[in-house]
């Protein structure tokens, strides 16, 4: 039993892990004034996030367009819940665009000769936060800015050092250098960036900037070690492994193995339809981690998804189960599953496989109700409180925290490492519903899918690896969405 417990609380962790990727930039041979560094320090910046356990994308002496692109570029395939880093060394001004003062990066391929080039020129830091914002599922997304606050040029003299900067939720950036601050050598502060140290990103950074946007002293928890999943399938994978695909949509192991499906039948809430029987897989599969997102879906069809405003890149799409051809189809032409491999929609067996991941209890955590607030979203005292009376329903004494639609990952996951198999949105199945597994009514409608886990809104006795829901393929409410899985094909 002990050796159980230490093997599950090791699988929660990998599920916890963050992920990390890093933009080194170094803008240094300005052509009129070139920056000189008494190290490699682009070498050295690259090698202690390397040893942190950051993926480093470095680049010297980029253009506008170049930065832009390469940062488009790393969003796309930044994971969900990952922290994502952007350092950039060289020089930093401030100029007024359209009465409003803002920051700008110096760019090497242009020179600048006066301040109204540094609007013209230069890249605007509320841009980037805008695209980070918008375009990325990262938890943390931190800019760090080892920067010259002062241009060494007569017609710069008035010209403005750094200003302070407004960041949108879970952006935060750093500096060597303090606003209104005049700095007009290279000195840079994240050299004292310690990647031995068992602390989390956000809590080393900040350590050794002079300057933070952070409203509070006081950091949100965050890991303090980097997650080791792969960037190609392994092949031989076991529990706790878990793989990228170039979409940056993190996939956990489901080993090959057997189950008891459905619920006894003197389980307190069983319901005719949980019937039991016996399901073996003799090969495992790579489940989604989280429920696909809006970012995601972007990503696929370059356009966003509005549907009941819930926009948010890491909320779950809201989606009908005929939207899966359209689905599948663009994320085998976006991002192609390994050789032999396959996208597809999980079968209700496979589905309740994976969300017990092991337990052959009521829930993956056990039979105690009361803890299924630290894993799932449902119809909570926080909607109730709502005081709006769709909502009476709602459990009055159980709180998650949460009042409506979560962003993914927001609780904990199971021990394979899945977040949110029970609330938030009900997830569709490649199953059609029958009210007998062992004899189909023929009466019954052939265009209803099972649909698994509960929702954000639904009472907490349907948030269980059995319970069993059904809706017509062409339904979409704001409590509907998908797990993707990988199979052989």
């Amino acid at each position: 039993m002990k050796l159980f417990v230490v093997i599950l609380f090791s699988f929660i962790i990998s599920g916890l892990a963050e992920h990390r990727l890093a933009l080194v930039i170094e803008n240094k041979n300005y052509k009129k004034h070139p920056l000189e560094y008494s190290v490699d320090h682009l070498k050295e910046v690259t090698s202690k996030l390397e040893s942190d356990g950051f993926k480093v994308h470095a680049w010297k002496d980029l253009s506008k367009k170049d930065i832009e692109r390469k940062l488009e570029d790393l969003l796309s395939v930044a994971p969900v819940n990952s922290t994502l880093l952007i350092y950039f060394s060289g020089y930093l001004l401030s100029s007024n665009s359209k009465g409003l003062s803002k920051n700008y990066l110096l760019m090497t391929d242009v020179e600048f000769k006066n301040p109204d080039d540094i609007s013209r020129r230069g890249l605007e830091i509320d841009k980037i936060l805008t695209l980070l914002e918008k375009r990325c599922g990262s938890r943390d997304k931190i800019i760090y800015l080892d920067v010259i606050s002062q241009y060494p040029s007569e017609s710069f003299k008035k010209a403005t050092p750094f200003i302070t900067v407004k960041t949108p939720k879970s952006v935060y950036i750093f500096s060597n250098t303090k606003p209104g601050e005049v700095k007009d050598s290279f000195s840079p502060s994240f050299s004292n960036y310690k990647a031995s140290e068992k602390k989390s990103v956000l809590q080393k950074v900040q350590s050794i900037s002079s300057w933070s946007s952070l409203s509070s002293k006081t950091l949100p928890e965050r890991d303090s070690f980097a997650s080791k999943a792969k960037e190609r399938i392994p092949q031989n994978p076991k529990v706790g492994d878990e793989w990228i695909n170039d979409l940056g949509m993190v996939f956990c192991w489901c080993p090959p193995g057997k189950y008891t499906m459905g619920s006894p039948k003197n389980m307190p809430g069983y319901e005719a339809d949980q019937s039991q029987k016996e399901v073996s897989f003799s090969e495992g599969f790579w489940v989604s981690k989280y429920e696909l997102t809006n970012l995601q879906y972007y990503k696929l069809r370059k356009r966003e998804y509005k549907h009941f405003e819930v926009n948010l890149p890491n909320h779950p799409i809201i989606t009908n189960f005929d939207e899966q051809k359209h689905l599948l189809k663009y994320i085998h032409e976006k991002s192609p599953a390994p050789s032999g491999w396959s996208y597809k929609y999980p079968t209700e067996e496979e589905w309740e496989y994976f969300a017990r991941a092991g337990s052959s209890e009521k829930y993956f955590f056990g039979s105690d109700e009361s803890k299924l607030t630290r894993y799932a979203n449902f119809a909570d005292k926080s909607l109730f409180d709502l005081k709006d009376g769709f909502y009476n329903y709602a459990d009055r004494k159980l709180n998650d925290g949460i009042t409506k639609i979560a962003e993914v990952g927001s609780l904990q996951p199971n021990a394979w490492g899945l977040h949110d198999v029970y609330g938030n949105v009900w997830e569709w199945c490649d199953t059609k519903y029958t009210l007998s597994r062992e004899k189909p009514n023929k009466n019954e409608s052939k265009n209803d899918f099972v649909v698994k886990g509960g929702s954000w809104c639904s009472l907490k006795d349907y948030c269980h690896s059995a319970f069993r829901h059904t809706f017509a393929g062409r339904y979409e409410g704001n409590f509907t969405g998908v797990r993707l899985i990988i199979k052989k094909k």
